[in-house]
């Protein structure tokens, strides 16, 4: 995976068996639209991942893209970890919500960036291999949002609160989120439940 390109505009979009995805509907004006991420992902060798991905909104295309784990987690450290996507993944929803509401409202801004930590906790390093209760949990966010711009401070200060609001990835981390887990064994059904929460 080393020579292979980490991320990459798919040839196809990703192919399902037991996902049943849901066509887009454009809104109508004042209602609230709503759209799917879908993912097809499958293990390779040690640690190395693939995934195509797709967002269901028309104009968007599929992506694949490559994971892996650093070598001291049982992998080769040839792609980012996923749980740097997800970090990049939530800077670049609230950047993409910036950038929207700048241009909608006309507003002079030169440049914008973000700076910012998750901070995760696990206990499966040392409980995998003596059994045990794993626990994996993100501790928390901190982001810093950088603005060069003329514009009144209080003006940008606004447009942040805005864009967090809107932003998906922010408020997926930030609010509980519903969801579940269904298990299929050699096709067959082993469980199906809510996903796990922290106890």
């Amino acid at each position: 995976m080393v020579d292979e390109v980490i991320a990459a505009k798919a040839t196809a979009q990703p192919q399902f068996t037991q996902l049943q995805t849901t066509p887009f509907v454009r809104p109508k004006l004042g209602e609230r639209g709503c759209f799917e991420v879908n993912v097809a992902a499958r293990a390779g060798a040690r640690q190395r991942k693939e995934a195509t991905v797709a967002c269901s909104i028309p104009g968007y295309s599929a992506f694949t893209l490559q994971a892996d784990e650093g070598t001291s987690y049982y992998g080769d450290d040839a792609a980012p970890p996923p749980l740097a996507y997800f970090a990049a993944g939530a800077a670049f929803c609230l950047l993409t919500h910036l950038q929207a509401l700048v241009h909608a409202r006309r507003l002079d801004v030169r440049d914008m960036r973000i700076e910012q930590r998750m901070q995760f906790s696990t206990t499966l390093a040392t409980t995998m291999q003596q059994g045990g209760a794993p626990d994996g949990r993100c501790e928390g966010i901190e982001t810093h949002v950088l603005i060069d711009s003329d514009e009144p401070a209080a003006r940008i200060a606004e447009l942040v609160r805005e864009a967090e609001v809107a932003c998906m990835a922010h408020q997926t981390i930030l609010n509980p989120t519903p969801g579940s887990v269904r298990v299929v064994v050699n096709g067959a059904e082993a469980e199906s439940r809510p996903a796990s929460a922290r106890r």
